[in-house]
């Protein structure tokens, strides 16, 4: 299996340093939306995904272009219940959110 290249690297327990593949073609410093979601809907899975439950629904709202500086994730389970699962995840730089995906599971 070839290797891909990353568009994050992990520098400590939830910041994670955009790599050169992150980057934007509107500019040196944005991301592109793809690399943004990648890592909400990758923290969430790491964080909350469960072998019994499928992903039903991923949505992601993008509040403001994202840039090229160290990112913080959270993620919390907004819901956690027999049959549906809900989860949450916001991407922070500079102290504000940037990005906040919402996961339903089933």
């Amino acid at each position: 299996m070839t290797e891909r290249p990353a568009h994050f690297v992990q520098t400590s327990g939830d910041v994670f340093l955009p790599t050169s593949n992150a980057q934007s073609r509107w500019g040196t410093d944005h991301l592109n939306g793809p690399a943004v979601v990648g890592l909400a809907a990758r923290t969430i899975e790491d964080r909350f995904g469960l072998d019994e439950f499928m992903p039903a629904r991923l949505t992601v709202d993008l509040f403001r272009a994202a840039r090229g500086v160290p990112t913080t994730v959270t993620a919390r389970v907004v819901r956690d219940g027999r049959r549906v699962r809900n989860s949450e995840c916001e991407l922070i730089q500079d102290g504000v959110a940037v990005a906040r995906a919402t996961l339903v599971q089933y």
